[in-house]
């Protein structure tokens, strides 16, 4: 059990991660999450809003030259999870003890429709183009060819060997709303059948969160820090402070089985978006019915 005061040095969304309604059952010690990155020479400056992010994309985007303003990886609900939660989009929603409802599936919801109507206008308008997967993006943006795109830290260190000038940021406000992008954490659990749980408390309480451990602990994972003194010691590194920023409004990634039925009917519905073959609000809802029908809701 840890104190409100310690728990209070964590990111709150990396502690919520590790509880199962009100009971905490872990101690986290890292995020990963995707931002956005750009090409500082194409996009010096962060756009305030999404819907600048959007004028600036337009303008840099020429398809016929094979330059674009930015690209979202398609279909791929991962990195197209902002779109949705900007609105009050979500995955699953939770019971009035705090536990994920499997059965409260928000994937056809208002928010989530708009978030799915946005992705559409871009396809309409230009910006989003089909067949945009992870090589096509992350191969155009270290060409120089891409001004902005989401991308995780598992992007940089090929950014970085391309030469390019690149920032890191949260994704901006859509329609005045911050974007929640999905985020794992990591962190320490005690076995339920440890023999030694008294001693394993201690060691996590007294020894592992101490920023000297944290920081020894990132630098072996070169993930942001979910204990905060560490990360504000890390504060002029400007690509974990860009993702931190992302993930101080992130959606820790549903920890239930039944999210593995969510996948594919999610990526049917995006695909059909992007290739227009479908208009948002029946891909979604058809999405949303299928992974009802296999998850057995009414």
């Amino acid at each position: 059990v840890l104190e409100p005061a310690t728990i209070a040095d964590f990111n709150a969304v990396a502690i919520d991660a590790f509880k199962w309604g009100d009971l905490l059952y872990g101690v986290p010690y890292a995020t990963e999450n995707v931002a956005l990155i750009r090409n500082t020479d194409l996009v010096p400056d962060v756009p305030a809003t999404f819907e600048e992010l959007l004028v600036v994309a337009k303008g840099l985007t020429d398809l016929d030259a094979g330059k674009y303003g930015f690209l979202i990886q398609q279909p791929d609900p991962y990195h197209t999870f902002a779109l949705y939660t900007a609105g009050g989009g979500y995955v699953f929603g939770k019971d009035a003890n705090g536990v994920l409802d499997p059965c409260d599936i928000g994937l056809d919801n208002a928010g989530s429709i708009a978030g799915a109507t946005i992705l559409d206008q871009m396809v309409k308008d230009g910006i989003e183009i089909a067949g945009a997967g992870y090589g096509e993006v992350t191969g155009a943006f270290n060409a120089g060819n891409l001004g902005m795109m989401i991308g995780g830290p598992w992007t940089l260190s090929d950014v970085k060997a391309s030469g390019i000038n690149y920032g890191v940021s949260a994704i901006p406000p859509i329609d005045g709303n911050a974007p929640g992008v999905f985020v794992g954490v990591q962190g320490f659990m005690i076995s339920s059948f440890s023999e030694n749980k008294v001693l394993a408390n201690l060691f996590i309480k007294d020894f592992l969160i101490s920023t000297d451990v944290m920081l020894g602990l990132y630098i072996e994972g070169d993930r942001p820090p979910a204990y905060l003194p560490a990360l504000a010691f890390l504060g002029g590194n400007e690509d974990i402070q860009g993702f931190a920023a992302a993930a101080a409004t992130a959606v820790p990634m549903p920890k239930i089985a039944e999210m593995a039925s969510v996948w594919d009917a999610w990526i049917g519905a995006l695909e059909l978006i992007v290739n227009q073959e479908q208009d948002p609000a029946t891909a979604m809802q058809e999405a949303a019915d299928e992974i009802r029908a296999l998850l057995g809701c009414e």
